[in-house]
């Protein structure tokens, strides 16, 4: 009896699948049919709007299943949307697909508008509308909004209104931004978010990730944005320069490396075309014949800043405070061993190499450092001596019988005897201060070597 029943199981069953096997063989595939399709408005649209259909869609003998809608500028998908059809005739009204506002997009380019009806069996049918790009208009100025709130105005070029510059100047060479037609970007109808890679641009909102502008070893004099490509450029200058074989990198105005020395031992910097001129005396000496430096400053890692506009070196470590070292600040001086006309109206600065020096220790309580003083400032130079880069730091006091060497035209000056200043004799030139703290701060001694004098 269980023999009977399990034949008559098996028989069954392959009756089950003999029949499932001719459905299979038998499915039809119909293809279902768009029957009407208007596209609102006219052909023209605007990059940055929507645009808006009615269709009428059937299939009399396979439900349908959905509407896909494409929109393609020379083949590329720009955008994408899927609509479902259920049942085998529906009417869709009024429906949108964004048009985004994208790159390399012009007025007047085509655009592709691809219905695709699909049905439950996977029959299609297809039907394509053909649309013009319209550019939206820009304000003349698109605003740079860096992360520190600080704002880069972009102008459009009366050669190319999609092309926009900044005012010609002095940039650092990378940061993030957003740009945006409004300097706030909570304001601008239109805000550029980060591409995907460096100095490139994709519309988005005030809410996304920053552009990256990324310009290494470039003087970044100009920044220029091509809001066809949503691209990023510069004007400027493009240096290698190598510090005992590290790369400056642009920072600012100036080229930077962090770069590892060894006290006595040698090395070279490429890429300046006249290194003697740019030789730091307080950290190197040059050998012309050789054309190498040595490092006469203590081993270990050191800041080093280069400026292809005055042809200089500086060496220090921005970070350090007393006893590593003392800061010379003040108005009618530079670290540079020549006076530039540009250095009149600065001064008072903690944070530009050129108008501060780092004294090096010589020995114990014993400070050095060379530098420039004008009398081309309004009142003639004014310099004091801190302890840190910061207002709050301790100061070195002076007096006049405490200064020696060549110290015709200096004098302790001011409320707390913290200044030098120029007096009567004064001579222009470059300077050796040796800042000597054996007996304190409240009695420092200064001693003075004129190492250039200005002819």
């Amino acid at each position: 009896m269980n023999i009977y029943k399990l034949l008559l199981a098996g028989a069954l069953l392959t009756v089950g699948l003999l029949s499932c096997n001719n459905d299979d063989a038998e499915t039809v595939i119909t293809i279902p049919e768009i029957e009407t399709l208007a596209v609102s408005g006219s052909d023209n649209v605007t990059l940055g709007d929507s645009v808006f259909f009615n269709a009428t869609v059937n299939d009399d003998k396979t439900p349908l299943s959905t509407l896909e809608v494409e929109l393609l500028s020379e083949e590329v998908v720009l955008e994408h949307k899927t609509i479902r059809t259920k049942g085998n005739k529906v009417s869709l009204s009024d429906i949108s697909i964004f048009v985004p506002f994208m790159p390399n997009v012009a007025t007047g380019d085509e655009l592709t508008l691809r219905f695709t009806l699909i049905n439950v069996n996977g029959g299609e049918a297809k039907m394509e509308k053909k649309l013009k790009a319209v550019r939206p208009q820009l304000p003349e100025t698109l605003y740079m909004v860096l992360s520190d709130e600080s704002v880069i105005e972009l102008h459009a070029t009366e050669e190319n209104p999609l092309m926009y510059e900044s005012d010609e100047g002095g940039y650092v060479s990378a940061f993030s931004a957003k740009i945006a037609t409004s300097p706030n970007p909570l304001e601008a109808e239109y805000v550029w978010n980060a591409g995907d890679k460096d100095n490139t641009a994709v519309i988005g909102n005030k809410f996304g990730p920053d552009v990256r502008f990324s310009y290494n070893s470039w003087l970044v004099k100009k920044i220029k944005f091509d809001a066809f490509s949503f691209t990023l450029d510069v004007e400027g200058l493009k240096l290698v320069v190598k510090v005992k074989g590290v790369q400056m990198i642009a920072s600012g105005e100036y080229l930077y490396a962090g770069v590892n020395f060894t006290k006595g031992g040698e090395f070279e910097i490429e890429g300046i075309e006249n290194p003697e001129a740019a030789c730091n005396r307080d950290f190197f000496t040059y050998n012309a014949q050789t054309g190498k430096y040595t490092f006469t400053g203590e081993s270990g890692k050191w800041d080093v800043y280069y400026s292809l506009n005055y042809n200089y070196i500086w060496v220090n470590r921005m970070a350090d405070v007393a006893p590593a070292t003392y800061w010379i600040i003040g108005a009618g001086l530079s670290s540079i061993p020549r006076w530039y006309p540009a250095f009149n109206d600065v001064g008072w600065d903690l944070d530009d190499v050129k108008q501060l020096a780092y004294m090096k220790p010589i020995e114990a309580n014993k400070y050095q450092a060379s530098i420039y003083l004008s009398d081309q400032v309004p009142w003639g130079f004014d310099i004091q001596i801190y302890s840190n880069r910061t207002w709050k730091a301790n100061f070195a006091v002076f007096a006049n019988d405490r200064l020696t060497g060549d110290m015709e035209g200096f004098a302790a000056a001011g409320r707390n005897m913290a200044d030098l200043v120029m007096s009567d004799g004064f001579v222009p030139g470059y300077y050796r201060l040796t800042l000597d703290i054996t007996d304190g701060l409240a009695k420092a001694k200064v001693h003075i070597e004129r190492l250039i004098v200005e002819k």
